[in-house]
């Protein structure tokens, strides 16, 4: 468990399985708690043409949800 949250409520909101999820780094800055949550990368195709698509780099995400809420503000 990292950060007060167990790996399994994170996958669980964020619809991924177990072994799919590294939590990397856990930073606080006053009342946000920003979790850097990596997956194994993965080929992705068209479903139309089957072109391979391509990644468009890292996003920032802001949950807001009951299973996380422990006075801080959540970004993934």
């Amino acid at each position: 468990m990292k950060g007060g949250y167990t790996l399994n409520s994170i996958t669980q909101l964020l619809d991924l399985e177990d072994n799919e999820v590294i939590i990397s780094d856990i930073s606080i800055q006053g009342n946000t708690k920003t979790l850097t949550i990596e997956t194994v990368p993965s080929a992705h195709f068209c479903p139309s043409c089957g072109y391979k698509m391509h990644s468009r780099g890292v996003k920032n995400r802001t949950i807001n949800h009951p299973i996380l809420q422990d006075n801080f503000s959540l970004v993934l």
